[in-house]
């Protein structure tokens, strides 16, 4: 074969092995393209959305992490005013409190010095007697002013509460006589004469024994007098009524 006929039949097979491609091969190839394509892009949107979906979460949580702050503070300023009006109620109350007690005690120095309630407590018992069967004369008789001796030394000595046979004495209190018996409070009274006063009994005791007092001044006219200390007193209230008709009261400011 000479050279001119191989080259004809080499170029007549290379056009041959070139064909067309077919139509099944075609499509096979637009299917493969498209879904090449789709998976590309599937590719690419899911790793947009890997990449955004945290940073969607971390906006949220950054939002909800600020509300949560703002509500915190707010949650802080009610609590720093609910401490304040706490604070304030209790000092209210302390107040109050203060007052109620400072009021207690006042009511309770009135009752005492009215003589509105019994009391007790340590205090002296004194007990005074004519003098003995055989004595005679007016001096050896106990007079209402021996009474008001003893009662004012008892006084003098910080007697907080005073009684003569279970009679109170109180600011408006008589001791006067009346023929053989003694008057106290509108109540006849007759020898023996025990006064109570509670107090101090060491000194209730030494403003009534001490030398040249009631008690030796009493002894030297006969009558008798004894004193002793006690850590139990008992006083009734005062028990007659009291009618006041001309005083009255001053509110502050007048």
């Amino acid at each position: 074969m000479s050279n001119a006929n191989k080259t004809h039949y080499f170029q007549e097979k290379v056009i041959h092995s070139i064909h067309p491609p077919k139509r099944w091969e075609l499509i096979l190839g637009i299917i493969a393209f498209t879904l090449g394509f789709f998976i590309v892009v599937q590719y690419r949107t899911q790793k947009d959305l890997f990449h955004l979906i945290p940073t969607r979460q971390a906006e949220e949580m950054a939002s909800l992490l600020k509300e949560a702050e703002n509500k915190r503070l707010d949650l802080e300023r009610e609590l720093f005013v609910s401490r304040q009006k706490i604070i304030d109620l209790q000092n209210k109350l302390e107040q109050e409190k203060n007052k109620n007690i400072s009021i207690g005690e006042e009511s309770k120095k009135i009752a005492l010095l009215a003589g509105s309630t019994p009391v007790k407590g340590p205090g002296v018992i004194v007990t005074v007697k004519d003098a003995k069967n055989g004595q005679e004369g007016n001096a050896s008789l106990v007079h209402d002013e021996d009474l008001l001796r003893v009662v004012n030394e008892l006084r003098a000595g910080g007697a907080e509460a005073i009684g003569i046979n279970d009679q109170r004495l109180v600011a408006i209190s008589e001791i006067r006589c009346a023929g053989p018996v003694i008057l106290v409070n509108g109540v006849r009274l007759a020898p023996p004469f025990v006064i109570k006063a509670i107090g101090s009994p060491e000194m209730l005791y030494n403003s009534l024994t001490m030398s040249g007092g009631i008690v030796d001044y009493l002894r030297l006219l006969g009558i008798r007098i004894s004193v002793e200390k006690s850590d139990s007193i008992y006083i009734p209230a005062f028990s007659a009524n009291i009618q006041i008709n001309y005083a009255t009261l001053i509110n502050k400011g007048e």
